[in-house]
Parts: structure tokens; C-alpha cells; sequence
């Protein structure tokens, strides 16, 4: 079972450790879209105080990670979405553990979030 929790401030060091990891793995994969100043653990603690970090939680275990708000990047906003801006969830900052990569984690958040969007729990 997958569930999703927002993070505390305690999680930050489980939340660093993770991001770090994926960032080693997705450069040994020629994936550059994470540097070494993004995300920091500055952007982990400010996602925290604001509400918007949420650990994804398999077996008891922090498997991931995502940050998850209404906050669109400029980028997005020449975009004509099926929904209005205002009602709309964007889904920042995913990151599954190594260990837990290629067990499908990443996909049943979309899952998750669209239902937690519908129920108005995030």
C-alpha cells in the first residue's frame, strides 16, 4: 500500500538524502535536469514550512518524495489547460528512493494526488 503524508521538518535529512541520490542517479544516466544547487536543502525546508512536502510512504518506509501546490511555473502559463489556474494541483519535485525506483511508485502518485485533489485533502 502507498500513501502520501506531508513531511515535517524532521523529515528534511530523509528528504535531503533522497533528493541527493536521485540527483547521482539521474546524472549517471545523462539526465542533467537536477544540479548541484537545485533542489537544496533551502527549497526541502521552505516546501516543508509551506505545506507542500509530502513523503510517499511504502511498507512503512519514506520511498519519495513530491512537491505538490497551485504555484505554476511561467513556462506553464502559454498553456491552455482543461481546468482553471485556481483549481489546479502541479506536481513539483518528485523523487522515488533508488532502492524503490522501477516498482512503479512514481505512477500511483498521480493517482494518489488526483484523489486527494478531488477529496480536498491537499
Amino acid at each position: 500500500m502507498v500513501e502520501i503524508k506531508k513531511c515535517s521538518l524532521g523529515d528534511c535529512d530523509s528528504a535531503s538524502k533522497i533528493i541527493n541520490d536521485c540527483k547521482i542517479h539521474l546524472e549517471n544516466q545523462g539526465v542533467f535536469q537536477w544540479t548541484e544547487n537545485y533542489p537544496s536543502i533551502q527549497i526541502t525546508q521552505n516546501d516543508v514550512s509551506s505545506g507542500n512536502l509530502y513523503k510517499i510512504i511504502s511498507n512503512k518506509n519514506i520511498a519519495g518524495l513530491v512537491t505538490i501546490n497551485s504555484l505554476q511555473e511561467n513556462e506553464y502559463k502559454s498553456i491552455s489547460w482543461f481546468f482553471e489556474e485556481k483549481s489546479s494541483l502541479v506536481i513539483h519535485r518528485l523523487a522515488i528512493a533508488t532502492v524503490w525506483q522501477d516498482q512503479g511508485l512514481a505512477g500511483k502518485i498521480d493517482g494518489v494526488c488526483s484523489g486527494a485533489w478531488f477529496e480536498r485533502r491537499i
